[in-house]
């Protein structure tokens, strides 16, 4: 029965991503906080094996401009060594990109499902409905470190009582070590369950353990504490009321049940606690733990609230899974339950999938990635480019958004393996505007108005 479940969540799951699969599998032209970290991360994964002793830990960019690349302390090097790996199979293109981020979002919010409850049917219900819903829309593809915080979150879950878990909790700091407030919370859930003092001393020490593996990597790529402290401390300082509204906002576009969308899950998770459901119930004050840390990540990145999405439908499917359990005695057959649950699941899809996107095309990013993809496929600029390996950019800045980093996914692995070979530079300039590649060298350094971001 568990495998049955199992198997029609993941039917499920895949026929909305085909219903829907021009809109997870679109282009990298949404507005610039969705499409250009997604660019970006190609220029991670194509640096991610540049130098990569002593330090594989600490993620690697790419400087088009200075045609080197450098260490980045503020991501692990772990999601972009996979997403590298996929391009090595499957070539680098944003098909690839999206579907990297879409597999890991459904394993991770998989796993979760399965680790909470292997009996009921509204849980595991809320795997294809976060892939029905406008924020899962918008964010499950996005191509960034993110999917990996989500994967390490599922697999601490997953393991919370096998004799694994502590593999698996160094395994997830490695992933995405913001993954820590989430690995606390599952930590003591395990003291909840029966454990003991030490096996909770033990958890904790190896957690902090491997943070100070991980942090030391990051501090290490950063060359101090400096910029890794300036980094926290910019992601951690943000009105929270404006957090507050954000998360609400995001529930209310999940659910649709105004106005009481906040109330129900409120509600629900009420109901989850008074069951003593202790993982369900731990999952929202996990999120809004992870928020209180990173306020300002949190609050200004739609992206990151996604987990908040999927723990607020797992939280309500739960609760009407307690309630028909209550209810079932006294229901007057035996297939009444289950009727119940079809119909409930069918004003939860109604709901959810009637939610709006919030990233939707931007005509400077659109036009920007047009003619980005007619400059590398255009022949008469192949020669040139097969030699260029230090990349500026021109052209009107009012036509054209910063385009360095999203230059990355375009020419960032030239760069990345002129390093990892060795020789020399080759300085090229990118004109947006007619379109051409040129020899940097010939045409003389560009002008204060068109210099490169």
């Amino acid at each position: 029965m568990e495998w049955k479940r199992l198997l029609v969540t993941l039917a499920l799951a895949a026929g909305v991503l085909g219903a829907y699969r021009e809109v997870y599998w679109r282009p990298f032209d949404d507005v610039a906080q969705e499409s250009v970290p997604s660019f970006h991360s190609f220029g991670f994964a194509a640096a991610s094996t540049v130098h990569l002793w002593p330090n594989p830990l600490a993620a690697r960019d790419v400087d088009l401009a200075a045609g080197r690349v450098t260490m980045y302390p503020h991501w692990t090097n772990t999601f972009f060594l996979v997403l590298e790996a996929a391009v090595h199979l499957f070539g680098a293109t944003e098909t690839v990109g999206r579907s990297v981020a879409i597999l890991g979002s459904l394993l991770a919010f998989t796993l979760i499902a399965v680790s909470l409850d292997r009996k009921t049917w509204l849980v595991y219900a809320a795997v294809p409905l976060v892939l029905l819903s406008g924020p899962g829309r918008d964010d499950i593809p996005f191509v960034f470190a993110d999917v990996a915080l989500y994967v390490a979150i599922g697999v601490l879950y997953w393991t919370a009582s096998r004799p694994s878990f502590r593999g698996a909790l160094l395994a997830a700091l490695v992933l995405n070590p913001l993954v820590l407030p989430y690995a606390l919370v599952v930590i003591l859930l395990r003291r909840v369950a029966r454990g003991s003092n030490r096996q909770l001393g033990v958890d904790l020490g190896i957690l902090a353990g491997g943070g100070v593996v991980v942090a030391a990597a990051l501090v290490h790529a950063s060359g101090g504490f400096r910029e890794l402290g300036s980094i926290l401390q910019l992601r951690s300082q943000w009105p929270l009321a404006d957090l507050t509204i954000a998360l609400r906002r995001d529930v209310l576009r999940t659910l649709n049940l105004e106005p009481l969308s906040n109330h129900f899950v409120a509600a629900a998770w009420v109901v989850c606690l008074l069951a003593r459901q202790w993982r369900t119930a731990a999952l929202l004050p996990s999120f809004l733990f992870f928020s209180l840390l990173l306020r300002e990540y949190v609050a200004t990145h739609e992206f990151t609230r996604l987990p908040l999405v999927f723990f607020s439908l797992v939280t309500v499917g739960a609760a009407l899974e307690v309630i028909l359990a209550w209810l079932e005695p006294k229901l007057p057959r035996a297939w009444t339950a289950g009727a119940v649950r079809i119909l409930l699941a069918a004003v939860l899809a109604v709901r959810v999938g009637a939610g709006t996107q919030r990233y939707v095309p931007e005509p400077r990013l659109q036009a920007a990635r047009q003619r980005l993809f007619q400059i590398v496929d255009d022949p008469a600029n192949a020669v040139l480019l097969e030699r260029c390996n230090v990349f500026t950019f021109s052209g009107d800045r009012r036509r054209w958004l910063p385009d360095s980093r999203m230059g990355q996914f375009f020419f960032g692995r030239r760069v990345a393996d002129r390093v990892r070979r060795g020789g020399p530079l080759y300085p090229c300039r990118v004109d947006l505007d007619r379109g051409t590649v040129e020899d940097a060298h010939r045409t003389g350094p560009a002008s204060a108005g068109h210099a490169a971001p």
